[in-house]
């Protein structure tokens, strides 16, 4: 009997041995020494102890796909080697090359993206990338800062009687201060890409009774179409004369919210701070050392053609798994969705030499025939009863105006954030609406640049603008629509 449980205890180790071995093969990779650096790499920097489980499953698929592609991925934990002084949270993520090394300012969980960038900054110099980020409010703790910047929209209703604009914004300040508490308020602090920031919006409203109400929302630093959070159903309310205690109890919200995407977001966001007991090590000590140029011929092989066009037309991908039009109806009812199929236009820059966003001007005209809803007789009565293709067979978005920060343009490698004034041509109907829209130039494995175009608006009031009824439910949903544009467009040289 005792050899027996002395077997059973053996084989119990024995698996638990193999179990652990494997788990922690990964992050033992650097401990063998490499003589021969290969000549692209991706680093990834982990903190074993602090990172969800969900953002360790996400690193090894990462790791995982990285290496499938040809691409060595190296995951480093910092707990056990260190960090370069430059990795200041994690996931931290880094390729290197003869040109230096980039830090991928993305999602973690969107692999395409981060193989496109990979191919984009092969032949493009590192890049500091500092800005002055205003009214910053930031967590410092450790080697870490995280950013949060805030927008607060102009007060919309009824303003009350000797309405002050500049004492209202006092207030406003004063009160989103003291809701994020443990945030150092700054009026002007440098952003580098060693940190992280976050995107907090604020919509003040003032009834015809006296109150102020506050909506707001979150975005991430990845996706300004798109907020990770929202409270418009459940807004923060209160007397007007007491501004700062409306704007904290909503700042409260929001940073509670906050501290918990960076534990467990599994979108890609979470982020996990860097504590000082973390050893400094050089990026030499881990064995990465920047590799030689390569020669004129693999050069060559590596990308076609890095220029960036002034005009660019749509590009439809096959096998894309978004569709590049989609809509859908807001929750409770966003279970009606649909896309559609047939997208003409594109992209002109009016200066072609400067690329500047702001000179950016646009078209694009759907068939509305190729509107679908996944269901055969739901689309003809669309088609039909809604629509009316057959004396509407197009609709079209038109720029009017393009809002960006004064002398953006497109660059490789690097998304731009702006917002687009259209004309939206539906039917009988043209309207005004505004979009927030991200722009980034890439390069895909074959060396072919195409940029990548992300876009959200809504259709409001779709009986009392359109006459469409909506599907069966509350009337704020149904009787609004949102639209998700996420298109390629490829150079017209």
């Amino acid at each position: 009997m005792k050899r027996h449980i002395l077997t059973i205890h053996t084989t119990t180790i024995l698996v638990i041995g193999l179990l652990l071995s494997s788990a922690n093969l990964l992050l033992a990779q650097m401990d063998e020494p490499n003589f021969e650096r290969p000549k692209e790499e991706l680093i990834i920097f982990i903190q074993q102890s602090k990172e969800s489980p969900f953002t360790i499953k996400e690193i090894l698929r990462v790791d995982s796909f990285i290496n499938s592609i040809g691409i060595p991925a190296k995951v480093i934990d910092i707990e056990r080697q260190g960090a370069p002084k430059e990795v200041c949270y994690t996931p931290y993520i880094i390729y290197q090359n003869y040109l230096g090394r980039k830090v991928y300012k993305g999602r973690y969980t969107t692999l395409n993206r981060l193989k496109n960038f990979i191919s984009t900054v092969r032949l493009i110099p590192s890049d500091a990338g500092e800005y002055p980020v205003a009214n910053a409010l930031v967590w410092e703790e450790g080697r870490s800062q995280f950013f949060v910047q805030t927008k607060i929209t102009p007060l919309k209703g009824t303003f009350p009687d000797n309405f002050n604009p500049i004492l209202f914004m006092n207030e406003v300040w004063a009160g989103l201060k003291k809701g994020m508490d443990g945030f150092n308020f700054h009026t002007r602090k440098d952003f580098l890409l060693s940190n992280e920031i976050f995107y907090l919006n604020y919509y003040p409203y003032a009834t015809n009774n006296g109150k102020l109400m506050v909506t707001y929302e979150m975005y991430s630093h990845y996706d300004c179409i798109n907020p990770i959070y929202k409270q418009f159903e459940l807004p923060k309310e209160g007397s007007f004369d007491n501004i700062r205690k409306v704007f904290a109890d909503a700042a409260k919200d929001m940073r509670k919210e906050l501290l918990r995407q960076w534990k467990e977001s599994e979108l890609g966001d979470a982020v996990s701070a860097i504590n000082e007991e973390i050893k400094m090590v050089s990026w030499e000590d881990l064995g990465f050392t920047i590799p030689p140029p390569p020669t004129k011929q693999e050069r060559s092989k590596i990308i076609k053609d890095l220029k960036l066009a002034s005009k660019w037309v749509y590009a439809p991908i096959e096998g894309k798994e978004m569709p590049d039009l989609q809509f859908y109806f807001p929750p409770p009812l966003h279970q009606y969705s649909g896309s559609v199929g047939e997208i003409t236009g594109g992209l002109e820059f009016a200066n072609p030499d400067s690329l500047l966003i702001s000179g950016l001007q646009g078209s694009f005209e759907v068939n509305t025939s190729s509107v679908t809803m996944g269901l055969e007789d739901l689309d003809i009565e669309v088609h039909n009863k809604m629509l009316k293709v057959k004396n509407y067979p197009t609709a079209s978005l038109h720029f009017l105006k393009v809002r960006a920060k004064k002398g953006a343009t497109i660059e490789l490698g690097k998304p731009t954030y702006t917002q687009v004034e259209a004309e939206f041509k539906l039917m009988f109907k043209t309207v005004t609406i505004k979009a927030p829209t991200q722009l980034e130039p890439f390069v895909d494995d074959d060396g072919q640049i195409f940029l990548h175009v992300k876009s959200s608006f809504d259709i409001k009031d779709l009986m009392e603008t359109y006459s469409i009824e909506g599907p069966p439910g509350p009337s704020a949903a149904s009787n609004n629509m949102i639209v998700k544009i996420d298109l390629f467009l490829k150079p017209v040289l």
